[in-house]
């Protein structure tokens, strides 16, 4: 009788067991499949936010800075709560310093579990007094206790009027399919006087060769229809100019950053982009690589480019001051 019942609660056990796993296997599936019709979000965070004050004849202030999902210069993602949403703060204080009208933010977490599920986007905007902004999800997976959904965010003074996501190629077949994969975030952003532009916030796959990178920055490329909005492409591209060190390089001699140049006419410095002396924004506490950039379209101009000192990250925040061409500045 004993031995029946030993069976019976094994059995029970067992069924339970297995009915938990299936569940989370179908949360997780769910999840996924769901994925890209949440991998993007656009917010009016309303009156509460900064107001703008800036001249409509006053340059555009254009910032990327990879914050590191908010773990500062450590190598684990996993931190003090409090000490990580003490930098988030410090973060939006850095970039009401820098005075940016749009800021492209990438390893952003919107809910991930090192970072105790928060949305950063959310607490660097509020903090920065950023009232629109665009989430969007480059990596996410889900079970019933802990989720990773992280990517990249625009913060912007001026309203998002459209977004919408690139999809580029994934690292690994495998990899797309269980979490996700890079992809970049078009957002056209309306001025006071009507005058519209666009940013395109992306960060590169830092693994594999250099042409798959190239491969990203033309799919990117092609993707964006009406070439005769203003264009500004900002962030991690994990690659720089052939001659600079840390290149890689493909079998061609070109990198992503000198496609963007030489095959689609983006600038990304005040002049010459060959002469020009770029600052390495990367690592932070010892920069030696320029692998974080803000490239215009022929229809605008960078007037001035600055790399910012912080340890809030392992990367340094760039801030380019943009006008349109043929515009004198009073």
């Amino acid at each position: 009788m004993k031995n029946r019942k030993r069976c019976s609660k094994r059995r029970l056990l067992l069924r339970i067991f297995i009915l938990g796993i299936l569940f989370i296997i179908l949360w997780y599936g769910v999840v996924r499949l769901i994925s890209p019709w949440r991998a993007l979000k656009v917010v009016d965070a309303g009156q509460n936010a900064m107001t703008l004050t800036v001249e409509h004849d006053r340059p555009l202030r254009i910032a990327a800075y990879n914050i590191a999902h908010g773990r500062g210069t450590a190598d684990s993602n996993f931190s003090d709560k409090a000490e990580r949403r003490q930098r988030l703060e410090d973060i939006g204080k850095l970039l009401r310093e820098l005075d940016a009208d749009v800021v492209v933010l990438n390893e952003v977490d919107f809910s991930s579990i090192w970072s105790g599920h928060e949305n950063q986007a959310e607490t660097i905007a509020t903090a920065a007094g950023y009232r629109y902004r665009a989430e969007e999800v480059n990596i996410d997976a889900s079970l019933p206790f802990a989720s990773l959904r992280f990517g990249n965010a625009v913060l912007s003074r001026y309203p998002i009027v459209e977004a919408e996501v690139i999809n580029l190629t994934g690292f690994a077949g495998w990899e797309t399919v269980l979490g996700g994969k890079k992809r970049a975030v078009v957002c056209v952003i309306e001025r006071e006087d009507g005058s519209r532009f666009r940013v395109v916030g992306a960060h590169l796959e830092p693994r594999g060769e250099e042409a798959f990178r190239v491969r990203s920055v033309k799919e990117v490329v092609l993707a964006l229809k009406y070439p005769y909005i203003p264009t500004i492409i900002a962030g991690d591209l994990n690659a720089t100019l052939p001659g600079l060190p840390g290149t890689r390089v493909t079998d061609t001699g070109v990198t992503s950053v000198s496609t963007l140049m030489t095959v689609s006419s983006f600038s990304a410095a005040p002049g010459d982009n060959e002469s020009y002396s770029f600052e390495p924004t990367f690592p932070s506490w010892a920069p030696d690589r320029t692998i974080d950039w803000i490239l215009v379209s022929s229809l605008l101009q960078i007037d001035r480019l600055e790399v910012k000192q912080s340890d809030l990250s392992d990367h340094l925040p760039i801030v380019a001051h943009v006008k349109w061409m043929g515009k004198t500045e009073d």
